[in-house]
């Protein structure tokens, strides 16, 4: 755990503090750093004497499966992430079949090159899945907002071939319908239940009792400082650190934010508020199942479709303070207890213990957390109406 530095500022002052950033080196290897993708399906091989290695595909054929899945680049830093998603579509594997790219934002991003996948444009029947929200446009990376990526020659070019296109919410699903009159439907992100849920009991024993940041994507970064939350308030904030291999460029974007946030906010920030906000290295999956057992997140959100954190957090029943959205509506419900309206509404609420034991409860029995299997991801997919048009 490191603290961010406790010099004086005035009050007055809405430039960012000095972020202390954790060393990379102390927690990772540089290969495990760069290792933060994979391909479905590629089995890591033999390595010569030379250091060549040899992988190999090994995803088996199914004749009644509809897609073929190719290597699908996924993410390994999160929990339970896209990885699971495809790995539980290989039993769809045939290949014969429907191409099928688990991620177009990246597919038909000019500015992220990709080594896997088809040619663009794409002329051979496909599918796959959309992430990105409209709301990445005008955000730090707005490359790969889906306006822009439909807008592209290599899209429209690959549109006669599509059979339709998967998003991860309705509300994704209907701005593309809208705006490319494709087939589309909507799955639900899956993820592991884990053994280690969140306890009320250790939460309220707490002496110093946590809030703390999940991720980077289209979160306002600057919010978790500006929480009004000091030390007398026996809470401490926390921003998590999600890939220590990209802290330097989020540390710049969190500058920004600092700039971005007093303004909205219409106030600098306070040193209170900022001396009581600490950066958190990045977990191993243990020790993150064990941080959610025992404390609330925080997520101010610009946008999002599906978003790793709240599907973490439902399916740990982890209280999770979280500015009202339609796409986050969609996953928690209308009537969540724990949605805030402002840094200082959240404030409130945290502090709520009451409130706190009963946003857990709701997400007990929340609905969603009913259907986060990968098993029921797979149920869904055959199900769609896009799968209906994949028809080999």
């Amino acid at each position: 755990m490191v603290a961010l530095s406790r010099e004086k500022r005035s009050s007055a002052n809405v430039h960012p503090p000095h972020l202390h950033l954790l060393n990379p080196t102390d927690y990772f290897t540089e290969r495990e750093l760069m290792s933060n993708q994979r391909s479905v399906g590629v089995v890591p091989g033999s390595t010569d004497s030379t250091g060549i290695q040899t992988d190999r595909y090994e995803i088996p054929s199914n004749p009644e499966g509809r897609i073929r899945l190719a290597p699908q680049t996924t993410f390994t830093m999160h929990r339970s992430g896209w990885t699971g998603a495809m790995d539980a579509l290989i039993p769809e594997h045939n290949e014969n079949g429907v191409i099928f790219d688990g991620f177009l934002d990246r597919l038909f991003d000019p500015h992220w090159p990709h080594e896997t996948g088809p040619t663009l444009p794409v002329t051979q029947p496909w599918t796959g899945v959309f992430h990105n929200p409209p709301g990445v446009k005008g955000w730090h990376s707005s490359s790969g907002a889906p306006q822009r990526l439909i807008a592209t020659a290599a899209f429209r070019e690959s549109m006669p071939a599509c059979r339709g296109l998967f998003t991860l919410s309705d509300y994704l699903s209907d701005f593309l319908t809208k705006e490319t009159g494709l087939l589309t439907s909507t799955l639900r992100h899956p993820t592991e239940i884990p053994d280690r849920l969140f306890c009320m009991d250790a939460f309220a024993s707490e002496a110093e009792k946590k809030v703390v940041m999940v991720g980077w994507w289209l979160r306002k970064l600057a919010a978790i400082y500006f929480l009004p939350l000091d030390h007398d308030s026996g809470f401490r904030k926390y921003r998590l650190i999600s890939n220590p291999c990209t802290e330097l460029e989020h540390a710049s974007l969190l500058k920004q934010e600092f700039v971005r946030q007093s303004m909205a906010l219409r106030q600098p920030l306070l040193p209170a508020y900022r001396d009581n906000t600490f950066a958190l290295s990045r977990h191993n999956n243990a020790d993150y199942d064990e941080l959610l057992s025992k404390s609330i997140v925080f997520l101010d959100l610009y946008d999002a479709s599906a978003n790793n954190a709240v599907v973490e957090c439902i399916a740990r029943a982890t209280p999770l303070l979280i500015n009202r959205i339609a796409p986050v509506e969609e996953y928690l419900g209308v009537d969540y207890p724990f949605y805030f309206e402002s840094l200082d509404e959240a404030a409130r609420k945290a502090q709520d213990l009451d409130l706190v034991a009963a946003t857990h409860e709701y997400l007990m029995q929340c609905p969603m957390r009913k259907k986060l299997s990968t098993s029921t991801f797979l149920d869904d997919f055959r199900s769609s109406d896009v799968y209906q048009n994949l028809k080999i």
